[in-house]
């Protein structure tokens, strides 16, 4: 029975991913907030990850970069309803360290199909299993771009919590980001890629 790690602060998210992986026959450990996911993936043994990108108190994409250094071979399935997909999200500065990217609102068949994959796949033998490249240690000096992806994350966790609708627009040198949101969700990026 494949365990699985289950990190995101949607309760629906986490009900429905729950409900798919238990009729794969998983047992799944589910976390709210990056720093509670850290914490259990620090006490256990997992087959697979599943972790949002955006998260309270530690930042799933921080969430997934702290995994990887540690852990090389453990497959991570990022998630974003900010993202449609991976390249969306490095366009804006977001880093990926995991081994696949799906959208939300989730596709159940997608997510089956993704995670079927990800566990059927042969493992690699101490090799880094992410396409997205290997994480650097922590620097003590941010990026622009990495320093930009976090504040445009704090402002869209703030959205979240605080129910707001209405754009959040961020202009980072010649880069202009909008999202648009319903009752604290995102409903639409608009981004001149």
């Amino acid at each position: 029975m494949a365990r699985v790690l289950v990190i995101d602060d949607d309760v629906h998210t986490c009900r429905l991913v729950e409900s798919v992986l238990q009729g794969m026959g998983c047992e799944v450990h589910l976390a709210h907030d990056g720093r509670e996911g850290l914490e259990l993936f620090a006490a256990g043994t997992f087959d697979l990850v599943l972790c949002d990108l955006f998260l309270p108190e530690v930042m799933g994409y921080d969430v997934c970069r702290q995994i990887r250094i540690k852990d090389k071979v453990t497959p991570i399935l990022s998630m974003s309803g900010i993202c449609r997909n991976a390249s969306d999200a490095e366009n804006l500065g977001i880093p990926i360290y995991g081994d696949d990217f799906i959208p939300k609102p989730l596709d159940i068949d997608e997510l089956q199909r993704k995670i079927s994959g990800i566990l059927l796949a042969p493992a690699p033998r101490g090799e880094a299993r992410s396409p997205f490249g290997e994480p650097e240690p922590d620097h003590d000096e941010e990026e622009p771009r990495e320093r930009w992806a976090s504040v445009l994350a704090q402002q869209v966790v703030e959205a979240f919590t605080r129910r707001r609708s209405g754009h959040l627009k961020l202009e980072p040198g010649d880069l202009v980001l909008e999202v648009a949101f319903a009752n604290g969700f995102p409903v639409d990026v608009i981004a001149p890629f």
